[in-house]
């Protein structure tokens, strides 16, 4: 048909192609509008009787940078602090301080708070770093109130620093914990919810 516009996109990359449909259709229905009004005709006939309100939640043209900025901060805390304590006892006990600890009547309940409290505090400076880059740098918005987002962010670090001190008593040397640190790096990036949404995954998988 001659009235036709034909397109033919790159879908290789599913998000710009669906942002460039949008402001394909979106020009084509603002260019027919101001073709009626030059001819005297109500722009209205040729607009969809479909309108979209305000959203319920988020926005109107929403950012793609703004959806995955939260989750890249869970996953930037939370391998921080696994890969802060993934070696934590592998190191003590390779050089024998461990057991020298244990001789000096050391209690294990101490040598775990010793260890907590320090990446603790590490990890506390992980985290004002990590959030003034996202926040002041990269000008990313915060919507809701910044001591939720903080707080949420410290129990994801506290997350992964617990799975680090897991990694640490299970393995022998540092190599076999770096392996193990990273492997577990995918499932969670799958798991997360950062590439496509729970809903769409199975039912058995939204649990884990």
């Amino acid at each position: 048909m001659e009235g036709s516009l034909r397109v033919r996109l790159d879908m290789s990359n599913q998000q710009v192609a669906l942002t460039l449909q949008q402001w394909i259709l979106q020009s084509v229905d603002n260019f027919t509008s101001s073709l009626l009004q030059s001819c005297g005709k109500p722009s209205a006939v040729a607009t969809s009787p479909v309108i979209w309100d305000q959203p319920v939640y988020g926005e109107k043209d929403p950012s793609f940078t703004e959806f995955m900025a939260p989750g890249i901060i869970i996953l930037i805390i939370y391998f921080l602090a696994v890969a802060l304590t993934g070696e934590a006892f592998i190191i003590e006990r390779s050089s024998g301080l461990l057991d020298r600890s244990w001789i000096a009547g050391v209690r294990p309940s101490e040598i775990l708070a010793s260890h907590i409290l320090v990446q603790f505090c590490v990890m506390m400076v992980q985290t004002v770093v990590t959030l003034s880059t996202i926040l002041l740098v990269f000008k990313i918005p915060c919507r809701g109130p910044l001591e939720w987002l903080a707080a949420i962010t410290m129990l994801q670090g506290l997350a992964g620093m617990s799975f680090g001190f897991l990694i640490s008593g299970l393995c022998d040397t540092q190599a076999v914990a770096m392996q193990l640190s990273i492997g577990s790096f995918y499932p969670n990036l799958l798991l997360s919810g950062i590439l496509w949404p729970l809903e769409g995954m199975p039912t058995y998988l939204r649990m884990v």
